[in-house]
């Protein structure tokens, strides 16, 4: 089903679905249900003062899925989207979960400097990456700064397979990340036409040299930046 949602000056073609519904008395019904981007939509023609708009923002948020839509396909959202609507639905998601405010600014600055990361893997490389490059990329970036992959910090930090590791990580660890990002981002702005090992090489060596730091760090405070836990007596 298509339907034209209309405000004053703003025509916007949105669009969703009819689903099965079991409802409590065990009868079959169906549903309109609406993809995350037509939700967002909807939320752009809705009075701004109303308490039903900022629940779907913080719902859309929280899910992971308005700023991830729009990084990942920006085409894809409609001219006339508020930017500071986004920002703030997801600081309000966040400190919802109970994060501090310096944990959120290193959270929303790590995601701009993983754009820039990745948008530089992409331009370096001889042929355009695969979704399992990007993958890797970031699996040898922790690999070289935390000595560990990807799964084995979710496994010491008590996390499951499909949960979002950045979210789970401290202030620090994720200024960390950040500073490796960004050093590699640099390296790799500087060259063209590499092979993807080549791209590896130099985000794993630049990530290993922000990772003696980071352990240094880790010594001083007496913990293990990267899942945030007190250091046994031999690491110490």
């Amino acid at each position: 089903m298509k339907q034209r949602l209309k405000k004053p000056k703003v025509e916007m073609l949105s669009s969703w679905q009819q689903l099965p519904y079991t409802a409590a008395d065990g009868k079959r019904y169906k549903m309109d249900h609406a993809d995350a981007e037509t939700l967002y939509q909807i939320t752009q023609r809705m009075d701004a003062n109303t308490g039903l708009r900022n629940k779907i923002l913080d719902f859309l948020a929280k899910a992971g899925v308005t700023l991830d839509d729009i990084r990942i396909d920006p085409d894809k959202v409609f001219d006339e989207v508020d930017p500071d609507q986004v920002v703030d639905a997801a600081i309000r998601a966040y400190r919802k979960q109970g994060k501090s405010e310096h944990w959120i600014a290193a959270r929303l600055q790590g995601k701009i400097q993983r754009e820039r990361f990745t948008s530089a893997f992409k331009r370096s490389l001889q042929t355009p990456p695969s979704s399992w490059q990007f993958g890797t990329i970031t699996n040898t970036m922790r690999l070289g700064l935390w000595d560990r992959s990807t799964a084995k910090l979710k496994q010491e930090m008590g996390l499951k397979e499909n949960a979002s590791l950045r979210d789970n990580l401290s202030s620090i660890a994720l200024h960390y990340e950040m500073i490796a990002e960004e050093v590699s981002e640099r390296e790799l702005a500087q060259n063209e036409q590499l092979s993807f090992e080549q791209a590896r090489q130099i985000v794993y060596t630049n990530s290993q040299f922000i990772g003696q730091q980071a352990a240094e760090t880790g010594k001083r405070l007496g913990i293990d930046v990267a899942t945030d836990k007190p250091l046994l007596p031999d690491q110490s």
